[in-house]
């Protein structure tokens, strides 16, 4: 009856979660909680490092990542896990610039699109300018509707876009 107190998911698919005698704090499980912190990934409360609970589809990718980081110990896992980490926070510091140089910073509740052209420019102008929009930026998405809304210029608006993926 050993088996009683390991996770469902040891039995379930291809994750195969250390015991506790097994794990220990690597380099990778100290990049793995600054990425959970910064992207808001959760634990549940019963057993922080052995038991996760659900995972926003935001951090698929990162969480996949980061299992295979622990099953591999290769170096092109471990380089995985830190460019994406890396491009994670690349993104934040383009849409907190874009945040500041439009003001929505300050939204008040979601804003409904209306305009369009504007929000198609602005995700081109994105695209070309700092890379195609994955399913972690999309979630930014929403500030590119408030300055499309806001009345701001479209060419303004791309401008700081440029300015932003610039630094």
């Amino acid at each position: 009856m050993g088996f009683v107190k390991e996770v469902v998911g040891n039995f379930y698919g291809n994750l195969n979660v250390p015991t506790e005698e097994e794990s220990k704090e690597s380099f990778f499980d100290v990049l793995f909680e600054k990425a959970k912190l910064q992207t808001g990934l959760e634990e549940s409360n019963v057993d922080s490092k052995r038991h996760m609970s659900a995972v926003s589809s935001r951090d698929i990718k990162l969480n996949h990542l980061y299992a295979v980081v622990q099953r591999r110990k290769s170096h092109k896992a471990q380089l995985d896990l830190s460019f994406e980490v890396t491009k994670r926070m690349r993104t934040d510091h383009v849409f907190d610039s874009f945040k500041v140089a439009t003001g929505t910073n300050a939204m008040n509740g979601p804003v409904r699109p209306r305009n369009f052209d504007c929000l198609k420019t602005l995700i081109s102008s994105y695209d070309k300018e700092c890379g195609k929009m994955d399913d972690y930026s999309l979630q930014y998405v929403k500030h590119f509707v408030a300055a499309c809304e806001s009345g701001l210029g479209v060419e303004s608006l791309v401008n700081t876009i440029k300015g932003s993926c610039s630094h």
